[in-house]
């Protein structure tokens, strides 16, 4: 065979080869259910999990600046979560949270299921909710993928020395996140100590100033303070002289809104920014050893 020969057949099977793989990925995306998300948190488990090409359309709060996965929406199609809009669609998946809990039981008259997480804020409830919505989407890979990230982080965060600085998250509504809370074990997942254990605080409490006072924090949390459409009551106790002036005298973590506005869907990433900027605050303020 001569050169121009070789260099024929060389470019023939090069030809089919491309063929062979587009042909490969359009029967790989064809084959996988097609999807929407009913809901800004369900959104966050399309965005994780599904091949873009599988998504029919995501919320209209997927790129708002709370969602964590915004940018995995640019181009992606939105819409208002209305019967109609879906019926039209004709997804294979149906993805919601409870903020879609009122479509929900409208979709089942039309025969149309919604697939829900399992509720519950521990991390095995997370990683079971990935590997089940990875099973419905066909994305078991993905999937594992995440699942194998997260408890390598959760090892390495479960490993790390616990500190005896205390740390105390306050809402601006003036609430705080007691024993049983995911906040309250996000915090200790984070190797600091609850002041809201220490305190003998259970579930969500309003604020007590006079244990403020008397036993402050070493550290606060907080979350939404920056941002404007977040209302703060006109009683709520974060508008007190004495927590603002302790507010402003102690180091302080404010989580970004779009780690904790699905509750504890993001746990381990919170916990990781608590750790790592909670420790920057306390270094700051301390100056270097």
């Amino acid at each position: 065979m001569n050169a121009v020969a070789k260099f024929k057949c060389l470019m023939i099977g090069a030809i089919f080869a491309t063929a062979a793989s587009c042909f490969s990925f359009f029967t790989y995306a064809d084959e996988l259910p097609k999807a929407v998300s009913l809901d800004f948190c369900a959104d966050q488990y399309l965005l994780a999990l599904a091949d873009p090409a599988q998504i029919l359309a995501v919320s209209k709060y997927a790129k708002d600046k709370n969602s964590f996965y915004r940018d995995r929406a640019a181009g992606l199609k939105q819409y208002g979560g209305t019967i109609e809009e879906i019926l039209m669609m004709n997804p294979d998946v149906v993805l919601g949270t409870d903020w879609s809990f009122m479509i929900q039981p409208a979709l089942k008259n039309y025969g149309i299921d919604t697939d829900t997480p399992q509720y519950g804020y521990k991390t095995d409830i997370l990683l079971k909710n990935l590997i089940y919505f990875g099973k419905i989407l066909h994305r078991n890979q993905q999937a594992e993928k995440i699942r194998s990230d997260y408890i390598a982080r959760l090892s390495r965060l479960e490993k790390l020395p616990k500190s005896d600085i205390k740390a105390a998250y306050i809402t601006p509504s003036g609430f705080t996140g007691g024993t049983g809370t995911y906040i309250d074990n996000i915090i200790k997942l984070a190797g600091f100590k609850s002041l809201a254990e220490e305190n003998g605080t259970t579930s969500w409490q309003p604020l007590s100033l006079e244990k403020l006072i008397m036993n402050p924090p070493d550290l606060i949390v907080t979350s939404f303070f920056d941002q404007s459409d977040v209302e703060v009551s006109h009683w709520s106790l974060t508008r007190h002289p004495e927590i603002q002036k302790i507010m402003a005298q102690i180091p302080t973590v404010s989580i970004p809104s779009d780690m904790i506005s699905c509750g504890s869907l993001f746990s381990v990433e919170i916990a990781d920014y608590i750790h790592d900027e909670g420790n920057k605050a306390l270094l700051s303020k301390d100056g270097p050893p």
